[in-house]
């Protein structure tokens, strides 16, 4: 790489040499005077790495080795005193070194039914931020929590909700949560109560890395599904989603300063992004191992970013926060969306009320088996909701089939409602009510604690009826937390004004998850949709290139 083909702010200032295969994992030592890598020849090389580095890169040779046994070092991790070293080899075993002296402290044996569940998976290790305690995994569902004064095995963490191999781990500032990875999900643990406290859930594909902002107040996830996933750490709430990469990204990492999160994908680019924004300020192209998530590391106080590529070398960059601060952010369409749920027995009306709300039309509609989808802007509801230039928003309600069978899976596109329409025919009486309450539950133990609001809906009244128990359901609304009751036809129209003001009332857009996308990301999104509202089922490659071209 040369230095016209690097972005502004970025310098190469030196390379590491010295492993003699490829490199698995790098980590700077907590005062940053060492950087750490691991690699498939069994070695874990030390380097001293100079912050004050000036002039064109040089390279760098390790300034001790700490030879272990034969197979793959697959991670590594400092103690918070940067005294010990703990690493985890192919096997069953996590050694612990005292860095000064390349002395072998501890011998740490997992069981085997908690190692490497899958032949791809990769160890894990995190050290608290007391340096009491050492978490590692190593390819199965369950997580164990190691004395590291003694050596002795203080307890596991382990929930029959996590299921799939963790991937990856990392403790809150505080010591008290532990965050680890896995398919589509992130489990938080309570260490005090060796409890799972809590999940996020958004991912659509594993969960690589994870990374607690220098403050504590945002965790940033990075997955195979392309994306970065950002979360309010006290909410738990999804905050925003980043897009850019189009490969897994395989970590992710903030700058000491909180300034910038940097994220390594397989599409073999590094992109730095601005936290304030959650712009893209510059992208960095390096080849990485197509067959292993790839790794960097931010200085832990320095500007300095060390970047694992292809090969048996680690480039250390030195950035110019100024100068990156200042540079133009790539064009981006800030998109918000909002997801409204019909929910229901079978037969109650939900696909015509769909239909209604979206196209403001009236057709009766068969049973719809497993989900529809209708999609609607936001100023139909209302001119308040209108966005900006720069921004995209969508109202998308989501039709769930009522169906026993369908019930069990629907439950699982629960969880990121923002709105949710519970409809019943009122007229039925004990038997609507009680289908009401049902649902209720399925909702809020798929929402977990996080918020959403509920509005019961009474479909097929295309006049007000003295049948309707207004008492039962005024109780109803009370006892299952509902933000209102609304009678509607979607026969008629009636009710269906109210109703549009009541969802616009309740959505609230600054605070709903936001994703940031490149322009030609939407611009692909939206071609791919007018086909499809063409009535299109297949799209050649060639004919969506030559229309985003035209």
């Amino acid at each position: 790489m040369t230095d016209n083909t690097m972005p502004p702010g970025f310098v190469l200032r030196c390379i590491l040499r010295g492993h003699q295969y490829e490199i698995y994992r790098i980590a700077w030592s907590p005062d940053g005077r060492a950087l750490a890598s691991s690699s498939y020849d069994s070695n874990i090389c030390l380097w001293d790495v100079p912050t004050d580095l000036g002039g064109n890169s040089v390279t760098i040779s390790p300034i001790r080795i700490l030879r272990g046994p034969t197979g793959t070092v697959s991670s590594i991790a400092w103690s918070p005193d940067g005294r010990a070293l703990a690493a985890m080899p192919t096997g069953h075993f996590v050694h612990l070194w005292e860095v000064a002296t390349g002395k072998l402290l501890h011998k740490l044996t997992m069981h085997e039914s908690e190692t490497y569940l899958y032949h791809d998976q990769v160890g894990n290790l995190a050290w608290s931020p007391d340096g009491r305690l050492l978490a590692s995994s190593s390819g199965g569902t369950a997580i164990s929590l190691w004395d590291v004064k003694t050596g002795l095995l203080q307890r596991k963490l382990s929930d029959r909700k996590v299921q799939m191999a963790i991937r990856s781990m990392a403790w809150s500032l505080d010591g008290n949560t532990l965050a680890s990875g896995t398919s589509k999900t992130i489990a938080l643990w309570s260490i005090k109560e060796s409890t799972l406290i809590g999940a996020l859930v958004g991912h659509a594909k594993e969960v690589y890395s994870i990374a607690w902002s220098p403050h504590g107040h945002t965790l940033a996830s990075s997955s195979a599904d392309c994306t970065i996933r950002l979360w309010d750490a006290a909410t738990r709430r999804l905050v925003r989603v980043l897009e850019g990469h189009t490969g897994p990204v395989g970590c992710v990492a903030f700058s000491a300063d909180g300034h910038f999160l940097a994220s390594k994908s397989q599409d073999s680019t590094v992109r730095l992004w601005r936290c304030d924004t959650w712009e893209t300020v510059a992208t960095l192209e390096e080849a990485i191992l197509t067959y292993w998530p790839t790794d960097l590391a931010f200085h832990p106080a320095a500007p300095l970013l060390a970047t694992l590529g292809k090969g048996e070398i680690v480039r250390i960059w030195k950035l110019d926060p100024a100068v990156l601060l200042r540079v133009p952010t790539v064009n981006a369409i800030r998109h918000t969306s909002a997801k409204v749920v019909l929910v229901g027995e079978s037969n109650v009306g939900k696909s015509c009320l769909a239909m209604r709300l979206a196209e403001d039309r009236y057709e009766e509609q068969g049973t719809t088996h497993g989900m529809r989808f209708w999609s609607l802007a936001p100023d139909k509801l209302t001119s308040a909701a209108t966005a900006l230039p720069e921004e995209r928003r969508d109202v998308v309600l989501w039709d769930l089939g009522g169906q026993d069978e369908y019930r069990l899976v629907h439950q699982l596109f629960l969880h990121d409602t923002t709105v949710a329409l519970v409809l019943l025919d009122p007229t039925r009486g004990r038997t609507g009510f009680e289908e009401v309450v049902g649902w209720n539950l399925r909702l809020e133990k798929q929402l977990r604690g996080r918020p959403a609001v509920k509005l019961l809906v009474g479909t097929k009244l295309d006049e007000s009826s003295t049948v309707v128990d207004r008492a039962t359901v005024g109780r109803l609304v009370h006892e299952c937390g509902f933000a209102g009751y609304y009678e509607t036809s979607a026969k008629t129209g009636r009710g269906l004004p109210e109703l549009r003001t009541a969802l616009a009332a309740v959505m609230d857009w600054e605070n709903l998850a936001k994703t940031s996308r490149p322009v030609l990301f939407q611009r692909i999104r939206d071609a791919i949709e007018l086909q499809r509202a063409a009535g299109r089922v297949t799209l050649l490659f060639t004919d969506l290139q030559q229309q985003i071209q035209l």
